[in-house]
């Protein structure tokens, strides 16, 4: 019989010494092999109550009413977020449409990112514009975003290596030496643009 894993149990602290030293414990913890696999088996869905948790709150909802909103025991609520059961997707979908979100589900989590609460009115206000979704307009900026990035490391690779100063910048068909200078960064980004 398969050996059943408990889930870890999520500590609320307000001191911030206390936090340090939480953190250094499960850094700790997390070099014992065993354990890292557990913390780690459990971080996408402790995330997600921790996310569940910071919604309702910035909502001024209470456990028991967002337990009203899903038609179920605010007891219900209580074991969600701290991690006393694992729940199920229709749960899941319950909790995210009770809160006003949509559920998310990814294989690819390490490369998925929430919008900070800052900005999703912008994004909105895009895809509002765009007609299309939010969904589409975040992938859209970052993917430009990306792109951009990837321009600049690829044009300031090419600056380092053009611009390297070099004992004998142009081969000479003669015996008499070079005059020729290294390009200076600056021409070099005026070729550029």
């Amino acid at each position: 019989m398969a050996e059943r894993k408990s889930a870890p149990r999520k500590a609320v602290v307000g001191d911030m010494n206390v936090e340090r030293d939480i953190e250094e414990l499960f850094e700790k913890l997390r070099k014992d092999r065993e354990t890292a696999e557990t913390l780690d088996y459990y971080a996408p869905l402790n995330a997600l109550i921790l996310e569940v948790v910071e919604e309702r709150t910035y909502q001024n909802l209470t456990q028991e009413e967002l337990a009203r909103r899903l038609g179920t025991r605010q007891s219900a609520i209580s074991r969600f977020e701290n991690l006393g059961r694992k729940p199920g997707f229709d749960f899941l979908q319950k909790v995210a449409r009770a809160l006003g979100g949509k559920l998310f589900i990814t294989i690819h989590g390490q490369y998925a990112a929430l919008v900070p609460r800052k900005y999703r009115e912008l994004i909105n206000r895009l895809a509002r514009e765009r007609d299309t979704t939010p969904e589409a307009v975040v992938r859209e900026l970052l993917v430009e975003a990306l792109e951009r990035k990837m321009g600049e490391e690829l044009f300031a690779e090419i600056i380092r290596t053009v611009s390297v100063p070099r004992k004998n910048p142009v081969v000479s068909a003669g015996p008499e030496e070079s005059t020729s200078e290294p390009w200076e960064d600056d021409e070099l980004l005026s070729l550029a643009s």
